[in-house]
């Protein structure tokens, strides 16, 4: 689930963080500002795939509202990946960054979908409702 592995990539990258600078982690504005991100994307995520799971547990039509989910979430994804490698670049070098970011590979996997063709689907559901719909 990406949900879960986004939070996994947000605890692994703040205990590298933490095990590299410890309590001087607070002057690492950078990497705290990365593991932030993270967190939040993760968050934001979650929230997305929940609204659309209500959405459809409602009885309305919730094909906006997961495809919405699903491009926000591989956006979120790609943008977690990016602030982890950003993390673990500070954090550790060599054979020890290898690994770092072999794991964070693992986690940041997930099932491609036609970004553009599901974005052109939303924006014209949008247009026709003359309004923002979810």
């Amino acid at each position: 689930d990406m949900v879960a592995n986004a939070k996994k990539i947000g605890l692994f990258a703040l205990g590298v963080a933490y095990q590299k600078f410890m309590a001087a982690i607070e002057e690492q504005q950078e990497v705290v500002a990365s593991i932030t991100d993270i967190l939040m994307n993760a968050f934001a995520m979650e929230s997305a795939m929940l609204r659309a799971e209500k959405i459809a547990r409602s009885g309305k039509n919730a094909e906006n509202a997961r495809e919405m989910a699903a491009v926000f979430a591989r956006e979120a994804m790609d943008t977690i990946d990016s602030a982890a490698r950003t993390v673990l670049a500070a954090c550790s070098e060599g054979d020890a960054l290898r690994m770092n970011l072999a794991v964070v590979k693992r986690f940041t996997k997930y099932e491609a979908i036609d970004m553009i063709g599901t974005r052109r689907k939303i924006a014209a559901r949008l247009i026709q409702a003359e309004r923002y719909v979810v």
